[in-house]
């Protein structure tokens, strides 16, 4: 019999994942492959899509030369988007799987991680308060990745909708003031952002939420939402005011062509977050902004690195739920 492939869901992950050193390890594989990207030892190529009359599948790759890893995730759309069916699989580089995972949570973290490297990398050290506008998935996921990288003492919430915002400070609250964070809600966007350090806008907005005129020097912005032409959550002059302007992936943004929200100029002014790995600081009155677009090859990063975390730990690989894999 062929060796067994691995293949986990959200269930069987969902302890490993919600631990402080299993975060603080993603973080840093993110930015290690990072870091690789830029010496060239990755490839990232934009995300592909096929698409039919009534919905479509979308597939994101990526290869680490270093680990010698390579892999896929991919999810439909039919209906809606349905998250828990993605499926991230990841294999040596002789072609061999090393595992599948069922689920949104690979997806999931490897966002939270990417913006967690953009807000480490291109924040001031000193940043205290983080103030995020939205409260949905994207926001609870990234906000505990973030407060592994700066010493917060406050978080504050925005949300259109004030009762969302409270709830999600209830669900947070525990967890962020066991680390010293207090969280609070505020009931204007423009007052959350004069109040913040680091500002992320994690919302499915198509209407700019977030801006330009409510900046101030050494702020640091992290747009998470839409970004095309005629959908985007964010002010477009951000792009032109800012004095860093950077993404995770360069090649993904280029392949929204014209129907991304910014100009031509514009968009020559965003460099590759890779580039600025280590770079060395900021102006303390410099703001900087980060639009996340999906680096690809982070997905298989973040689900190698889970995966020798379950090898080392024994963790049972749940090959019961596709057998016919396993024959």
């Amino acid at each position: 019999m062929a060796d067994r492939i691995p293949i986990y869901t959200d269930d069987d992950i969902a302890q490993i994942v919600a631990r402080e050193d299993t975060t603080n390890a993603i973080v840093s594989e993110v930015e290690e492959f990072m870091r690789d990207k830029r010496k060239g030892l990755v490839v990232s190529p934009p995300r592909f899509t096929c698409e039919a009359n009534d919905g479509k599948l979308v597939v994101t790759a990526g290869a680490s030369e270093r680990k010698r890893e390579i892999g896929l995730r991919v999810y439909s759309t039919y209906g809606q988007v349905a998250l828990e069916k993605q499926v991230t699989i990841i294999y040596n580089m002789d072609g061999d799987i090393k595992g599948i995972f069922i689920g949104e949570d690979i997806g999931r973290i490897r966002t939270a991680a990417i913006n967690a490297v953009a807000v480490k990398q291109l924040s001031r050290h000193d940043s205290k308060t983080l103030g995020v506008i939205g409260s949905g998935k994207q926001a609870r996921s990234v906000v505990p990745a973030i407060a592994r990288v700066r010493e917060l003492e406050k978080i504050i919430i925005f949300s259109q909708h004030v009762a969302h915002a409270k709830a999600y400070a209830d669900r947070m609250g525990k967890d962020l003031r066991e680390l010293g964070i207090d969280i609070s809600v505020f009931e204007d966007a423009g007052s959350l952002v004069a109040h913040s350090d680091i500002v992320l806008s994690a919302t499915t907005s198509s209407v700019p939420v977030l801006k330009n005129s409510w900046l101030r020097p050494g702020q640091h912005i992290s747009s998470m939402g839409k970004k095309f032409r005629e959908s985007h959550e964010i002010d477009p002059a951000i792009v032109m005011s800012a004095n860093t302007v950077s993404t995770d992936s360069v090649q993904q943004l280029k392949s929204f062509g014209s129907l991304f929200f910014v100009n031509e100029a514009a968009r020559d002014r965003i460099m590759d977050l890779s580039e600025l790995i280590d770079h060395g600081g900021r102006d303390d009155e410099d703001v900087s902004l980060f639009l996340s677009v999906g680096l690809a090859g982070t997905e298989v990063a973040v689900a190698g690195r889970i995966l020798s975390i379950m090898e080392k730990e024994g963790s049972a690989a749940g090959e019961e739920k596709l057998p016919h894999l396993n024959k």
